[in-house]
């Protein structure tokens, strides 16, 4: 009998951006001309200043400087398995149905299945090329307020600027069930 995960790393990042990134701050504004890739920022939203005569074209460098720091942070909280101060990077809008106390025990669980399955090294070894900068991320849309990118071989993700924030308008769901985890106990097709 196979059993799979159907709540991947991958889906739990996507729903851990919306605890990451954009929550303070104005939105951030596509610079006017293309660009080298910026240092790493060290705060989780980006502002790149513009005037009123600029035209506003959104870029690959611009999309970096706000997707490579949410990455970062959701990396680090996942590994610092600090799950009350996760819980309370969500809005109080996000987190309406799930209280502190289940979203940290859904967490919990999640954790020992991912170290089951040794992804907790791979979480590890993503963050460290994220700081080195090695870690690939493609953008496949860019607009003023929607990013769609993948990080590594992961699936595609989409946030999107809302309220000024960048979001990727997931929610936690009635009693945390977007942290659900699915498991697949049927014969697989040869």
């Amino acid at each position: 009998m196979k059993k799979t995960i159907v709540v991947s790393l991958a889906a739990l990042t996507a729903i851990l951006l919306v605890a990451c990134g954009g929550k303070s701050g104005a939105p951030a504004a596509p610079p006017s001309v293309p660009t080298t890739a910026p240092a790493a920022p060290t705060a989780v939203a980006t502002t790149i200043p513009t005037t009123a005569a600029d035209p506003v074209t959104p870029n690959e460098a611009w999309a970096r400087s706000i997707v490579l720091p949410r990455e970062k942070e959701v990396h680090d909280l996942l590994l610092a398995q600090d799950w009350s101060a996760l819980y309370d990077a969500f809005s109080a809008e996000d987190r309406v149905g799930c209280s502190r106390t289940v979203f940290v025990s859904k967490m919990a669980a999640f954790w020992i299945t991912v170290t089951m399955f040794g992804a907790d090294k791979t979480l590890e070894a993503e963050a460290q090329d994220l700081k080195d900068g090695t870690l690939p991320i493609t953008f496949s849309e860019i607009t003023t307020n929607r990013i769609t990118y993948t990080v590594g071989t992961e699936d595609p993700q989409t946030i999107y600027l809302k309220d000024g924030e960048w979001s990727s308008g997931e929610t936690l769901g009635q009693d945390c069930s977007s942290l659900d985890m699915d498991w697949d106990t049927s014969t697989p097709t040869p």
